[in-house]
């Protein structure tokens, strides 16, 4: 249906950025998760999304490979 190109992706609409941000605060002191990478991903938690890219993008391949 659409030639020889593919595009897969997994989006998270369910998580929301309190919900990354309470499992954040979990992991924080796990041994696991160095501190750092806790603290960077909460300062960027509540960054702003590409979905009206992501959007414009998947459109943009639907169309250029329809051939019904």
């Amino acid at each position: 249906l659409y030639g020889d190109r593919i595009l897969t992706v997994q989006p998270h609409p369910e998580i929301s950025p309190a919900i990354t941000a309470d499992y954040l605060t979990m992991a924080e002191g796990d041994k696991n998760y160095p501190p750092e990478l806790i603290t960077q991903a909460l300062r960027h938690n509540n960054a702003p999304t590409d979905d009206a890219q992501m959007a414009t993008m998947l459109v943009s391949f639907l169309k250029s490979g329809w051939t019904a």
